[in-house]
C-alpha cells in the first residue's frame, strides 16, 4: 500500500446526483495520488440575513472544517453560492488557509474552474428559434437573485431580440428550482395564456414539472409544446420523450479541479498560502446543447399515406432518439426497417422485430427503449393520416405494447426495490427519531447501519448541543467491514475529526461528512462511505439522528433538573424543620410531631413528653462568649441523641426550641420503665464536664415531664404540663427531673401574676435566631 499524504475535503451543498459524479471523479485522482477525500455537505450558504434557518444552522459544519489541517480544498462554489450570492462565497472561502480550488464559479485569488453557459444556451435557443415552428416563448426562472438563472435568462432574452421574436413579460414565472413550485407555476401560466409554443426551464428539474404540467393540461410534447432544460441530470432521459437540455461537463470540471489542486499542493511549502499565477487561475470549459425529443417538432414529417423508405424512418428515429445512448447490440436500421414494413405493408414485422429484442432489455436501458416507443408511436401516427393507413396503426401499437409490458415490469421490479429501501429508511429514520435514550438511539442507528452494510460509518456526537460544532467530541459508534468495532470512551478534539485510533480513515477512500443537528443546534456528526449506497437521503437521516439526540438531551436535561430541584425541595425541607446550630429537629417540626401523636387513631397508647432547659447556660455565654456557648450547645446535643438513642432507641425523639431549651419524647410500650431508666441517664451525662477549647465547662439541666393521655390530650395541655413541671424542677433546686401534678400548674398562674421586674436568671443567646431572650420569664407568660 502506498503510504497516503493527507486528506482532501470537497465541500458542497448535499450529496444528490449533481455532486456525486464530482466528488467520484475528485475521489478516484486524489486516490491515485495517495489522498483521502472528506465529502462534507453543509447545505447552500445561507444569506446573512438569515442566520436563524435550517439552512444556516447546517452551515456551521463548515467552521468546524476550517480549522482543520487538510491538504486541500476544493468548493463546489457554484452550488454552495446559489442563495447567498458570488460575493458570500468569495467571503466564505478567504477563511481557508490552503490550497483551494473552486469549482463552477470564478473566485478572485483562487484557482477556478467554471462553465461557460453561453454556448451551450445559445444553441438551445438557435435550434428552437429556428428548427421548430415556436413563436410564444416562456421561460421558468430559479432563484431570486441566482446568478446562472439570470444568466440562462439573458441569453434567452437575446436570442429571441435577435430573431424578431415579441418577449411576453408575463410569461416570465419563478419556479425557484422546485419540484412543486415549477409545477405550480406553469400550471398557472397555461391556464392564464394556453397559446404557449415553448417552455425553457433554467434547470432540468423545473422543465420536469413543466412537461408534467403541460401534459396534464392536455398537450403533447413535442406536437403541441416544447419544454427544455439544463444540466442534463439523470431524470432527463427517463421521461417520454426525453428533455432537451444544456450538459455541463461536470465530470471533465471535477478533473481539472482536482489536477490543479494536487499542483497547488506539491508547489506550496506547509503553512504558506498559495501563490497562483494569473494566467493559470481560470480554466473555462464549455456547455454542450443536447437535442431530444421533447424539442424534436420539426423532425416528424407529415403523412403521405405510408409512403416512406427504412433509410427517412431510420434518419427520423435517429434525431428524436439524439442524446440517448443505446443499448449494446441495438440494430437501429434493423428496427428502422421492421417499422418501414409495418408501417407500408401491414406486416407484423415490428412486431417479430421487438419480440426477439424485448426479451433482452436491460432494466438500466428502460428511459431509452421507452423514449423508442414514444418515437415509433408519434411516426406511426403521423405517417398513417389517411383513412386506408389508420388501419394499421393498432399494428403499431400492438408491437410496442409488448415491449412497454416489459419495460413495465422492468421499471416496476426498479420501483419495488427503490420503494423497499426507501421503506427501510423511512422506518429507521422514524425509529431513531422516535429515541430517548443514547443505547436506545444506537441500537436503532445500528439496524439502519446492517440494513444498508455501508463499509465505514462513523458518528460523533458533542456532549453539549451548541448553535456551532463544538472543539470537543465523543466518537459514539465506529462501523467497519460489517462489524460494529470498540471507540473506548471515543473523546477527541473535533479538527481532528476522527480520534487517533480511526485517523487512518480520513486518508483513504472517500467519507461523506454530514452534521447532526436538530432545531438550532448542532449535536455531532456523521460520517458514512458513499461507495455503492444511495445516500441523496443522508441529511434526513442525520436530521432524524439530531432529531433523537435533542429528545434525549432534553430528557436529560428534564431528569437533571428534577433532581436538582429534588435537591433543593429536600434542603428547604431540612432547613425548615432543622435546627441550624445543632441539627435537631427545630421547633416547627417538634410541634408537627407533637400534634401527631396526640391525634392518632383514638390516642392509642401512652408517651411522654420531656421539657428541658440547661442550667447556669447564661453564665457560661456571658463569661466565655457566645462561641463557647454554641460549642457547649453542640455537645449537650450529642449526648442527648447517644443517651436517648441507647437507652429507648427508636422510641424517643429529640428537638432542640431555641435558646437552651430542648424536648424529648418517648413512646414506647414500657414507658413508666424506660423513663425511670432514661431520665437519671440524661441528668448524669450533662452534669458531667464538658470539654470545650481546651477549657472544662459544666451546666446541668432541669426537666419537667408530663404524660399523653394521663395529663391532657392535645399538643398545648400536654406543653404547657411538661413547662409548669420544669419551673417546678428549676424552683426546687435544678439538676432534677419532675414528673408534672395539678399544684403545680396553680403555682405557676400566681406567679403570672406577679410581674416580672427582674432580670431573669437565665438570658441565653440563640445561634438559631441570632436573639436573646428570658428563659424563665417565658415559662412564667406560658403557664
Amino acid at each position: 500500500m502506498r503510504p497516503t499524504r493527507g486528506t482532501i475535503v470537497f465541500l458542497t451543498s448535499d450529496y444528490a446526483d449533481y455532486s456525486k459524479a464530482a466528488v467520484e471523479s475528485v475521489s478516484a485522482v486524489a486516490q491515485a495520488a495517495g489522498f483521502g477525500t472528506l465529502c462534507v455537505t453543509g447545505r447552500e450558504l445561507a444569506p446573512e440575513a438569515d442566520i436563524k434557518s435550517e439552512q444556516a444552522v447546517c452551515n456551521g459544519i463548515y467552521q468546524l472544517i476550517e480549522q482543520v489541517n487538510f491538504a486541500g480544498l476544493i468548493c463546489e462554489s457554484g452550488l454552495l453560492g446559489h442563495r447567498a450570492g458570488s460575493d458570500a462565497v468569495v467571503r466564505f472561502l478567504s477563511r481557508f488557509r490552503l490550497p483551494c480550488v473552486s469549482l463552477g464559479l470564478d473566485v478572485p485569488d483562487i484557482a477556478s474552474v467554471i462553465v461557460d453557459d453561453t454556448i451551450g444556451m445559445t444553441q438551445l435557443m438557435e435550434h428552437l428559434v429556428t428548427d421548430t415552428a415556436c413563436r410564444r416563448f416562456a421561460f421558468v426562472q430559479g432563484l431570486d437573485g441566482d446568478m446562472f438563472s439570470m444568466e440562462r435568462e439573458r441569453i434567452f432574452r437575446k436570442v429571441l431580440a435577435q430573431h424578431g421574436r415579441q418577449i411576453d413579460e408575463s410569461l416570465f414565472v419563478r419556479g425557484n428550482y422546485d419540484v412543486f413550485d415549477a409545477y405550480k407555476v406553469v400550471e398557472q401560466m397555461l391556464r392564464a395564456s394556453g397559446d404557449v409554443d415553448a417552455i425553457v426551464a433554467a434547470n432540468d428539474t423545473m422543465a420536469l414539472s413543466a412537461a408534467r404540467a403541460a401534459s396534464a393540461a392536455g398537450l403533447s410534447i413535442p406536437r403541441d409544446i416544447v419544454v427544455t432544460g439544463f444540466d442534463d441530470v439523470p431524470d432527463a432521459t427517463r421521461i417520454s420523450p426525453a428533455l432537451t437540455t444544456v450538459r455541463q461537463p461536470l465530470v471533465e470540471l471535477a478533473e481539472i479541479g482536482i489536477a490543479r489542486l494536487l499542483e497547488l499542493i506539491t508547489d506550496t511549502p506547509t503553512g504558506a498560502r498559495p501563490v497562483i499565477s494569473p494566467e493559470r487561475r481560470l480554466s473555462q470549459l464549455s456547455s454542450d446543447f443536447v437535442m431530444r425529443g421533447s424539442s424534436a417538432k420539426a423532425t416528424a414529417p407529415s403523412g403521405d399515406g405510408g409512403r416512406i423508405d427504412a433509410d427517412a424512418l431510420h434518419e427520423l428515429i435517429v434525431v428524436g432518439m439524439s442524446g440517448l445512448k443505446a443499448p449494446a447490440g441495438t440494430d437501429m436500421r434493423a428496427m428502422a426497417s421492421a417499422v418501414e414494413d409495418t408501417i407500408a405493408h401491414g406486416t407484423p414485422a415490428l412486431a417479430d422485430h421487438l419480440t426477439r429484442v424485448a426479451a433482452r432489455i436491460d432494466p438500466g436501458d428502460a428511459h431509452w427503449w421507452s423514449n423508442l416507443c414514444h418515437q415509433i408511436e408519434e411516426l406511426g401516427q403521423r405517417l398513417l393520416q389517411e383513412s386506408d393507413g389508420r388501419t394499421r396503426l393498432p399494428l403499431i401499437e400492438a408491437a410496442l405494447a409488448r415491449v412497454r409490458e416489459r419495460i413495465w415490469a422492468s421499471e416496476m421490479e426498479r420501483e419495488f426495490a427503490a420503494r423497499r429501501l426507501e421503506r427501510m429508511r423511512s422506518n429507521m429514520q422514524l425509529q431513531i427519531g422516535s429515541s430517548t435514550g443514547i443505547e436506545e438511539i444506537l441500537g436503532a442507528i445500528d439496524h439502519w447501519t446492517f440494513a444498508f452494510s455501508p463499509k465505514r460509518l462513523f458518528l460523533v456526537r458533542y456532549d453539549e448541543p451548541a448553535s456551532r460544532p463544538r472543539p470537543v467530541g465523543r466518537l459514539i459508534r465506529a462501523f467497519r467491514a460489517g462489524v460494529i468495532e470498540s471507540v473506548g470512551d471515543g473523546v477527541m478534539a473535533t479538527c481532528d475529526i476522527l480520534p487517533v485510533g480511526f485517523a487512518e480513515e480520513l486518508e483513504r477512500g472517500t467519507l461523506l461528512m454530514n452534521p447532526v443537528y436538530a432545531g438550532s443546534d448542532h449535536f455531532g456528526y456523521l460520517l458514512i462511505d458513499p461507495e455503492g449506497l444511495d445516500l441523496s437521503q443522508i441529511d434526513s437521516a442525520a436530521h432524524s439522528i439530531g432529531n433523537a439526540m435533542r429528545s434525549q438531551y432534553l430528557i436529560d436535561a428534564l431528569e437533571s433538573q428534577a433532581l436538582r430541584l429534588r435537591d433543593v425541595n429536600l434542603e428547604l425541607s431540612t432547613l425548615a424543620n432543622q435546627d441550624a446550630l445543632t441539627s435537631l429537629p427545630n421547633r416547627l417540626f417538634f410541634e408537627r410531631k407533637l400534634r401527631e401523636l396526640c391525634e392518632r387513631d383514638g390516642n392509642a397508647g401512652r408517651f411522654a413528653l420531656c421539657f428541658l432547659d440547661l442550667d447556669g447556660f447564661k453564665a457560661i455565654n456571658d463569661t466565655l462568649g457566645h462561641e463557647m456557648g454554641d460549642a457547649l450547645l453542640k455537645s449537650v446535643t450529642a449526648r442527648l441523641e447517644n443517651v436517648v438513642t441507647e437507652l429507648v432507641g427508636e422510641s424517643g425523639f429529640v428537638a432542640r426550641l431555641g435558646g437552651d431549651e430542648f424536648t424529648i419524647i418517648v413512646d414506647s410500650d414500657s414507658l413508666d420503665a424506660d423513663l425511670e431508666g432514661l431520665m437519671p441517664a440524661v441528668l448524669d451525662t450533662l452534669g458531667a464536664a464538658h470539654l470545650l477549647a481546651e477549657k472544662s465547662v459544666r451546666v446541668s439541666a432541669s426537666i419537667g415531664c408530663a404524660i399523653c393521655p394521663d395529663h391532657g390530650r392535645d399538643a398545648s395541655t400536654l406543653l404547657n404540663c411538661a413547662d409548669a413541671a420544669m419551673y417546678e424542677a428549676k424552683a426546687g433546686g435544678k439538676n432534677d427531673f419532675v414528673m408534672y401534678q395539678k399544684a403545680f400548674e396553680d403555682a405557676s398562674m400566681r406567679v403570672a401574676s406577679e410581674p416580672c421586674t427582674d432580670e431573669p436568671a437565665d438570658t441565653v443567646h440563640d445561634a438559631g435566631t441570632g436573639q436573646s431572650r428570658c428563659v424563665e420569664g417565658l415559662h412564667r407568660r406560658v403557664a
